[in-house]
């Protein structure tokens, strides 16, 4: 005989199971998003090192050439966040119109 309320409870352990793992997912995939950006930012001020020289030779301080390279990463994240948000936007507007096309097959 089916227990609607064992058969709900089995359902939600797996609902959960399954939550856990798509945020472990979740984290892992954005801590390698994050170690790519820090990658790239290390060797783009790398390749970019003997420029920085050239400005400290003319004159500029060390702390405008920090804040340059600080600005740069900040404006940067600030893009990669508008970004994301208007593609959650969409996502979340379409989720319904989507979830349907996925469940009909089509």
């Amino acid at each position: 005989m089916i227990r609607p309320l064992d058969e709900f409870q089995s359902l939600m352990d797996t609902l959960f199971r399954l939550e856990r793992l798509v945020l472990m997912v979740l984290g892992l995939v954005s801590a390698g998003a994050l170690a790519a950006a820090a990658l790239v930012f290390a060797l783009s001020f790398r390749l970019r090192r003997r420029e920085f020289r050239t400005l400290e030779d003319i004159g500029v301080p060390r702390s405008s050439l920090l804040a340059s390279r600080a600005l740069e990463i900040l404006l940067t994240g600030a893009l990669g966040v508008v970004i994301a948000i208007l593609l959650a936007s969409l996502a979340a507007w379409r989720a319904g119109e989507w979830a349907a096309l996925l469940l009909a097959g089509g």
